[in-house]
């Protein structure tokens, strides 16, 4: 499989569960692919077994569960000269040893292409459907407002870009739209305010200043909208319909073999229809970096200030974002990731006020080329304005991952 074709399934085609191991480990498994016809055939498995101490995040009163996930995945990847199609089909098995209910079958599928038509036209595609939930303690249920049964819900989203121009031409242009719905299909006293779809559009043009750097100039633009309206509570009208807006300049670089990155800086809004919503205007940046001083260890930096839909208090989400990691390879079986994640969120028209904080440290031992087995310690807490959203929680989990 081409670097490109890794990029493409991993970037696009995830999984929609929150995995126990929440670091991404550089896998050393090399499956052996099925031919079949134009495709390579990549079937997967993944187990994963996890100790939780507070598995519904709360502040006192914790409930601690061993937790195991089982996750097949059959991806199909095909390629012709620059052209790459793939598709994906992936399935998870949450079984919780302390709460039956929390026990869940979520399954995705999704496929993705990247066609070149020529070195200056360059088209991609991707869409998925995902049919998942969201753990209790997280989303809507954080805080202690538990449901019954974890809320269920069914996401379709597509994106397609086009790119006019290459990185030996003066500027490029780049073209984006896309969709997301959201639709919840259990507990729909609590969940029927929250079905959503987002439109999403936008534009970069990009100056070369080299085939490896570039300046960039970006709008990007997200129109929500909520398929039912929460109850009135001030005026004639409450809906959370709001329109995003984003403006960036920045660089993009690949200064050396061992060295990318990109830096966009700009400002953001976020309107809404209701009037009495409060509406944000914040300086808004991206930021990621790697770093590679040896062919076998690599450092990770990405940074974010964007916004984000309320999970039930306030207007929306201003969040802060800082993530970290070094992965390191110490012989050619044995390779660890250390991490951590840093986040502030303030909840406009609310009290609450956020920061969270996750470190984690991993090991991975290729037992073969077609399995391996992952380690990982995690701590996980929130600090909150609002004391019922306070908690912290550890993870200890051990994951296998095999192929043919």
């Amino acid at each position: 499989m081409s670097s490109r074709s890794k990029c493409l399934t991993a970037g696009l085609l995830a999984g929609p569960a929150l995995t126990l191991l929440a670091v991404p480990f550089a896998s050393a498994v090399e499956p052996n692919p099925i031919q079949a016809g134009a495709f390579d055939l990549i079937p997967t498995v993944s187990v994963d077994s996890s100790q939780d101490d507070n598995i519904f995040r709360t502040n006192g009163n914790e409930t601690d569960s061993n937790i195991t996930v089982i996750s097949p995945r059959l991806q199909a990847i095909a390629q012709s000269n620059a052209n790459e199609f793939s598709l994906d089909l992936q399935a998870f098995e949450g079984i919780y040893s302390e709460t039956d209910e929390d026990d869940y079958t979520d399954w995705r599928v999704a496929a993705a292409a990247h066609i070149e038509l020529n070195s200056r036209n360059i088209l991609e595609f991707d869409v998925s459907h995902d049919d998942t939930h969201e753990i209790r303690g997280l989303g809507f249920s954080e805080g202690g407002f538990l449901p019954t049964v974890p809320d269920e819900y069914e996401l379709d989203n597509w994106n397609a870009s086009y790119q006019f121009g290459s990185n030996d031409s003066f500027g490029r242009l780049r073209f984006n739209i896309g969709n997301n719905d959201k639709q919840y299909s259990n507990n729909r006293a609590t969940t029927y305010f929250r079905d959503v779809e987002t439109d999403i559009s936008g534009a970069e043009f990009f100056i070369n200043l080299s085939p490896r750097t570039a300046i960039l100039f970006e709008y990007r633009q997200r129109e929500v909208e909520y398929k039912n309206d929460v109850p009135v509570v001030v005026g004639d009208g409450d809906t959370l319909d709001s329109e995003e807006r984003y403006g960036f300049v920045g660089i993009e670089w690949e200064a050396t073999a061992s060295t990318t990155g990109s830096i966009r800086i700009g400002t953001g809004e976020k309107d809404f229809e209701d009037p009495d919503r409060v509406d944000l205007d914040d300086p808004s940046y991206e930021l990621g970096l790697t770093w590679s001083p040896l062919t076998y260890s690599t450092f990770t930096f990405n940074a974010s200030r964007l916004f984000d839909e309320t999970t039930g208090q306030g207007d929306s989400i201003d969040r802060t974002s800082y993530f970290g990691a070094w992965n390191h390879a110490w012989t050619d079986r044995l390779s660890s990731v250390v991490s951590a994640s840093l986040s502030s969120e303030e909840y406009a028209g609310s009290l609450r006020d956020d920061d969270l904080t996750y470190i984690s440290v991993g090991m991975t031992y290729s037992v073969a080329r077609w399995f391996d087995v992952r380690l990982e310690v995690a701590l996980d807490e929130r600090e909150s304005g609002v004391a019922s959203f306070n908690y912290e929680r550890t993870v200890f989990a051990i994951g296998f991952d095999a192929s043919l």
